[in-house]
Formats: C-alpha cells, structure tokens, sequence
C-alpha cells in the first residue's frame, strides 16, 4: 500500500486519480479549497483509505496552517 498527496481532489484528474488509487487500496492525502459532494462521497465510502485537507493557495493564513 502506497500513500499518495494530490491536490485539488474536488474534481477532474484529481478525483478520477484518487478514486482509482482508494480502488487500489492505497492511501490518498488530498486537498480541496471547500466542501463538495463527491469528496464526501469517497470520505463516507473510504474513511480509513483518505484523509482531506482544505487548503486555498490563493489564502496565505491558510497556506501557513496548512504547512506550506
């Protein structure tokens, strides 16, 4: 099992590339600047496999409490 950091998981590429890795039974660290239905979605049906982090570039306190 792998652990992987994507960003930007709300949709597009990044959702597709996260539902496949917790397919896989992988581990997904992912970022999302707000709430949305499809993340709830993976983090009711993959609780132990993903872990969302909300995290806004464009807000710099936030970068800071984020750790970037």
């Amino acid at each position: 099992m792998k652990t992987w950091l994507i960003t930007g998981i709300s949709s597009g590429f990044g959702n597709s590339l996260t539902k496949l890795l917790l397919e896989k039974v992988d581990t997904v660290i992912g970022t999302v600047r707000s709430d949305n239905p499809k993340v709830a979605a993976l983090q009711r049906d993959y609780p132990d496999q993903l872990d969302v982090v909300h995290l806004d570039v464009t807000d710099t306190a936030g970068r800071c409490r984020s750790g970037g």
